[in-house]
């Protein structure tokens, strides 16, 4: 795994083959605390996981399927199947990159915004299973046509997956053209990483958005519209997760992570530490090291 420098922001590279990142786990694998502007479909085939989404920690066993929420704080670890003892483990992992699919879903971050991501409800869940089993399966299985296989199933379960939201993108495209909406898709895209690449700096609406080349009005509506949160929040809510990142995963002051987190003040960063988890800087610090 790759991450967005001195962040837990995972730099979320495709697979060639894929609109998303999709890895057949064959191993003990483990993914430290992270997180991606996608969700994440992890498929338990043979072992058992645990994982960490936010302060919670769960377990799973073969043939279980977890959504895991985009911008959420996770970990994943793949241990021993007990009734298995000597099988490899396997799983699967599928994690959506909103950026790629946007030109050909220019909904796709609304509808993550509505996704229940703690319940699966059986039907549900025996069809994402179905579609995890077999693009495991065709991944796995040498064959030439083995990408095509998988990427038919992948774009299966993104159906079913986002079956869900379809009154919402019937009336999302009743009040626009097509081509608008994937134009401005986009570029929200393109404002989104060099948000991901610039947020040590100071950004403001005013500035980004002369930047792209729109009224300050106008790029304010079409960012909320879709991200899901204002410009604000949006630049508020990377900066936080680098904070947590650098909290947890190093011994840096606090006052130097303020500065390299991007907050103009510590007390700012301290105002969003209390809204986002009812604690300091330093309680979060203390939470991390005590998981």
């Amino acid at each position: 795994m790759q991450y967005v420098k001195g962040t837990n922001q995972e730099l979320l590279t495709t697979s060639p083959q894929f609109l998303a990142l999709v890895i057949a786990h064959q191993g003990f694998d483990k993914a430290r605390l992270h997180w991606h502007e996608g969700f994440e479909v992890v498929y338990v085939r043979r072992c058992r996981a645990t994982v960490m989404k936010g302060t919670q920690r769960s377990m799973h066993h073969a043939g279980d399927v977890v959504l895991i929420p985009p911008r959420c704080l996770h970990s994943i670890e793949l241990i021993q199947d007990l009734q298995q003892p000597s099988a490899v483990p396997q799983a699967l992992s599928v994690t959506i990159s909103p950026t790629e699919l946007l030109p050909s879903y220019p909904y796709i971050t609304q509808i993550q915004q509505q996704l229940d991501y703690d319940y699966i409800g059986e039907k549900d869940h025996q069809q994402l299973l179905k579609c995890c089993e077999q693009m495991f399966a065709a991944l796995i299985s040498g064959k030439q046509t083995r990408f095509l296989e998988a990427n038919s199933w992948f774009y299966t379960m993104l159906t079913n997956v986002f079956d869900y939201a379809k009154p919402l993108a019937a009336a999302n495209q009743e009040d626009t053209e097509d081509e608008t909406i994937l134009q401005d898709g986009r570029v929200i895209r393109r404002i989104r990483h060099y948000v991901q690449r610039h947020y040590r700096e100071p950004l403001s609406t005013a500035q980004v958005s002369q930047k792209f080349g729109y009224s300050r009005e106008h790029f304010s509506r079409i960012f909320s519209k879709y991200s899901g949160v204002t410009f604000k929040d949006y630049v508020t809510r990377v900066r936080l997760l680098a904070a947590c990142d650098l909290l947890t995963n190093t011994d840096m002051p606090i006052n130097q992570i303020v500065r390299e987190s991007g907050f103009p003040s510590s007390q700012t960063m301290r105002g969003s530490f209390d809204r986002e988890f009812a604690c300091t800087p330093s309680e979060y610090r203390s939470r991390s090291m005590e998981e």
